[in-house]
């Protein structure tokens, strides 16, 4: 099955969505795919890339190997790529968290794990709207690995890797909210 011919029909199906999925994957069909292809990071790339984000080695290391696949896991590609693109559209609106739902339980590392492969895919668009409008890349850094911390506190709380606060990362990865010092702040 190719990700040009799932809707939010078949990834619920798929993937054991329930009803209460129903507004989000509604949300995310409306968006639709991102106007440029969503960067397909070789296997080999992308623990480090995952520690440009503050992931431990071993979390980096994890979080690699269940990297969706577009070929092989088009449901999963079909999610990532919207999520994507409203973090693209609301690049630099402040407001609310996002209510981005857990995936279930039941897609084990590939559900804990797949919030951390969104932010990752969309790592290079936060970076190049920042740059854009000189925020210096120390303190887009700085707000970026705070996903790494949180997926530590994840490790520590939970006894196995995974992402659980992908609502409080909606902010980091579309620019309203910056890392300076120990403090973070909102953009108004």
């Amino acid at each position: 099955m190719r990700t040009s011919s799932v809707g939010p029909d078949e990834v619920a199906a798929r993937l054991g969505l329930d009803t209460a999925y129903e507004p989000w994957l509604a949300a995310l069909a409306d968006v639709g795919r991102p106007p440029d292809p969503t960067p397909r990071h070789p296997a080999k790339q992308i623990a480090g890339l995952l520690r440009e984000l503050g992931l431990s080695e071993q979390d980096a290391a994890q979080a690699a190997a269940f990297a969706p696949d577009p070929e092989d896991e088009p449901e999963l590609w079909w999610l990532l790529e919207r999520c994507r693109h409203l973090l693209i559209r609301g690049m630099g609106e402040p407001g609310p968290l996002w209510q981005w739902p857990p995936l279930p339980v039941a897609l084990g590392r590939v559900g804990r794990w797949f919030f951390v492969h969104v932010f990752l895919a969309a790592s290079p668009d936060v970076r190049a709207w920042s740059a854009a409008r000189r925020i210096p890349q120390d303190v887009v850094a700085a707000t970026l690995v705070d996903l790494g911390e949180k997926v530590g506190l994840h490790r520590v709380v939970h006894g196995v890797g995974g992402l659980d606060k992908q609502s409080w990362f909606t902010l980091h990865f579309r620019g309203a909210i910056h890392r300076l010092g120990a403090l973070q702040f909102e953009r108004v």
